[in-house]
């Protein structure tokens, strides 16, 4: 049985705490080291293979100035995840944590996935225990990561997917509209010559 996986994911933090960055280093594998802000909001879609199921990963990348925030709430519904950047360099960007989880707290579902990610690792000055106490304060997941040097990146995403596997196959998030998470199985089936192919949309989880 294979899976077809349709993840809604949404980017959020400070300006130039290194969304777009992450996005780009995975993507693309490159690093700039002038980042131009987001303006409003950037659409990406990332097709991943993992665990013989196929990962549709729809990202909305998000600007961290205050002045696009009534845009941007709009991107809050029907999300599966949310990952959360802070630069790790930057007290400010860490202080506004708050700021970003009310925010999400208030606009997104209960069951929504959330991310704690600290980007630009290579030059952290925040204390490991004031990220810690957030994370316990707000039952968070945390990893740091580093868009220049390509530290962790591609272990971000992938435990985003296992963590979205193992809450489905454990019931704790279901499909459904509201968190816009959906998975089509299709069977592989051999034919009188032994030649695989894949019977689409036999089952759906709306």
């Amino acid at each position: 049985m294979v899976k077809n996986v349709k993840i809604k994911m949404i980017l959020l933090g400070d300006a130039y705490s290194g969304k777009t960055s992450v996005l780009n280093r995975y993507v693309n594998n490159t690093f700039s080291n002038s980042p131009k802000s987001t303006i409003g909001v950037d659409f990406f879609k990332l097709d991943i293979n993992k665990n013989e199921s196929n990962y549709n990963i729809y990202i909305w990348d998000t600007s961290g100035q205050e002045k696009f925030d009534s845009i941007i709430r709009t991107y809050y519904r029907n999300i599966t995840v949310v990952l959360l950047l802070f630069d790790m360099s930057n007290l400010k960007s860490f202080n506004n944590i708050s700021h970003w989880i009310d925010n999400i707290n208030h606009y997104c579902h209960d069951n929504i996935i959330i991310k704690l990610v600290g980007n630009k690792c290579d030059i952290k000055s925040i204390d490991t225990e004031m990220i810690n106490k957030v994370c316990l304060d707000n039952n968070l997941s945390f990893l740091e990561v580093s868009a220049k040097y390509n530290i962790n990146i591609k272990t971000l995403f992938n435990t985003i997917i296992d963590e979205v596997d193992y809450k489905v196959i454990n019931k704790i998030i279901t499909p459904n509209k509201d968190n816009g998470l959906s998975i089509i199985e299709s069977f592989k089936i051999h034919d009188v010559k032994n030649k695989q192919f894949k019977k689409k949309n036999c089952c759906t989880i709306l």
